[in-house]
């Protein structure tokens, strides 16, 4: 998802108006217009206190470009070469997987949890966004 979308999404599910959520950001309401239309995309700064006001890591809100095989194989090798240590395996059915070590290991974990909660309809698809925007992204 784009990062304007994201930001125009979460905005609107907390009912914010844009000219509330530029206050929060210390920017004008163009400028966030800007941003939802994709025609800027907000600096640090900003993208924090965006992130602050929304509820949200402002990891959450950056559009990490993964929207095709191969931008995610290589997204995969980013990460086998980092320190989550991303390595190949072998899932019981036989198909191919991918295993990490540490705190993203655990985050996978915990997301495959929540996806399998919501495939079950134990949990909304709004419960799960909310959940997913929040995963282990927080500052603390």
């Amino acid at each position: 998802m784009e990062q304007g979308t994201k930001i125009r999404e979460l905005r609107q599910g907390l009912g914010l108006t844009q000219a509330e959520l530029a206050e929060a950001a210390g920017v004008g309401d163009s400028t966030i217009r800007g941003y939802e239309s994709g025609t800027n995309a907000p600096r640090r700064r900003p993208l924090e206190a965006l992130a602050a006001r929304l509820g949200v890591a402002p990891e959450a809100l950056v559009d990490h470009g993964i929207d095709a095989p191969d931008a995610a194989i290589q997204a995969l090798f980013e990460l086998e070469d980092g320190p989550s240590g991303a390595r190949p395996a072998t899932a019981e059915d036989g198909r191919a997987a991918v295993s990490f070590d540490g705190e993203l290991g655990a985050l996978i974990a915990e997301w495959s949890t929540m996806r399998g909660r919501l495939d079950a309809g134990e949990v909304s698809s709004e419960q799960y966004r909310a959940w997913r925007d929040r995963l282990g992204l927080s500052k603390g």
